[in-house]
């Protein structure tokens, strides 16, 4: 009787370790999975970010570049309003 407790302890026991085991596999599955979603949401951050700043700085530049442009404009339109007559 004694004997027969044990054994049916020792079983119980054994199942309830090999389930503790299966649950942290799939915990550790679970972690790796998030950190894999992680790191691409990361990756997918810094690469926006970096395209955001690249579209910025080319806007900047071509708003510059207009600029110069423009002005150069303005002045050759002011230059032939003037009267180069002796008048």
């Amino acid at each position: 009787m004694l004997a027969d407790s044990v054994e049916r302890f020792g079983k119980i026991y054994e199942k309830m370790e090999k389930s503790k085991k299966e649950q942290m596999k799939e915990l550790e599955k679970m972690r790796a999975e998030f950190q894999r979603d992680l790191e691409l949401q990361k990756k997918q951050i810094v690469d926006r970010a970096q395209s955001e700043i690249a579209r910025l700085r080319e806007e900047e530049e071509n708003n510059h570049g207009d600029e110069d442009d423009g002005s150069d404009d303005e002045e050759m339109d002011h230059d032939s309003d003037v009267n180069l007559s002796d008048e």
